[in-house]
Order: C-alpha cells, then sequence, then structure tokens
C-alpha cells in the first residue's frame, strides 16, 4: 500500500484503491455479496495484512457533517437489526461513508476498526474483520451479508429492509 506522505491535507491517502470484485461465495456463514456499487469505491488490495514498509499509526477521524432526521433514523435502524461497518482508519471511502451519515447518526453505527494498533508490517487485520470476510473497506454486513465498498443511504435502507416510504433519504 502506497501512502502519499506529499499530501497536505487533514487526512493522508490511500493510493491503491480496488473496487471489490463479485465473488459469490460463503466465508464463516455469511453470504458473500461482493457486487461493485454505485461508484465502485472502496480502500482495497490485499487487506489482511501488511507486508508493505508502511508505518502509519492509528489516528481517529472527525466527521464534520451535520446528521439528518432520516439519517439518524435508518442508523438507529441499522444498529437495530444488528447491521455493521468494517473500516480501517486510513481508508478515504470510510470517512466519506461516515460523512454521508453525518457526525450524529456516524456514532449510532456499529463500526468494526480493522487496525486499532496503526498500519505497518507486520500487522495482522483484526480477528473480528477477518471472520467477517473483509476484503476491502468500507465493508458493511447486513442480515448476515456482506457488502463492499460504499453505499448511498438508499441502498443502505433497501439493503436491510428499512422502510423509508416515510422518510427522505436524499
Amino acid at each position: 500500500m502506497l501512502i502519499d506522505k506529499n499530501e497536505h491535507t487533514s487526512t493522508r491517502n490511500l493510493k491503491n484503491y480496488r473496487p471489490h470484485k463479485e465473488v459469490g461465495e460463503h466465508t464463516n456463514g455469511v453470504e458473500q455479496n461482493r457486487s461493485e456499487n454505485r461508484s465502485g469505491t472502496s480502500c482495497g488490495g490485499d487487506v489482511s495484512g501488511s507486508s508493505a514498509e508502511v508505518d502509519l499509526p492509528y489516528y481517529t477521524t472527525t466527521i464534520t457533517t451535520e446528521s439528518s432526521p432520516s439519517a439518524i433514523a435508518l442508523a438507529r435502524h441499522l444498529h437495530s437489526i444488528g447491521a455493521k461497518i468494517y473500516g480501517a482508519f486510513w481508508c478515504a471511502h470510510c470517512r466519506e461513508q461516515k460523512e454521508m451519515f453525518g457526525r450524529e447518526a456516524a456514532k449510532l453505527l456499529d463500526y468494526v476498526e480493522c487496525f486499532p494498533n496503526g498500519y505497518k508490517k507486520g500487522v495482522v487485520i483484526a480477528p473480528e474483520c477477518s471472520v467477517a470476510g473483509v476484503e476491502g473497506f468500507p465493508t458493511w454486513v447486513i442480515k448476515g451479508e456482506v457488502y463492499g465498498g460504499e453505499k448511498d443511504l438508499e441502498e443502505l435502507a433497501s439493503l436491510s429492509g428499512f422502510d423509508s416510504d416515510d422518510v427522505n433519504l436524499n
């Protein structure tokens, strides 16, 4: 994985983005649904661990957008059904996914950090992420199925069975 250390932004950018491929296999009892999302955006590569000469200490990100009432309602629904989002602190797409929800709603999501001790040579992905079949970031597990890449709120509502008729998710 290559990190552009010359980038002068508040977040570091991962240069190797790779959309998920269709897999259609079962892993640990979890259905794998790796079809590309509308934008095909995810932080990918070999996520099992780092073999690169990279030493990236863990850091937190701050979500700056405000949550809409509909985003909060969807986040509560996702939490209530046990949906999880797996991500990596360095993944720009993970941050963008949280920004879609906004600050308040993002706090309600069951987020699992796959590299809580940083990303450097020899560090392996967190066991919970490995068991869930995570191959890129962000990864959603909703009702036992695995979905890779950013999802807009409407797609998450549909995948989770959220009745959005009364709520505008745009």
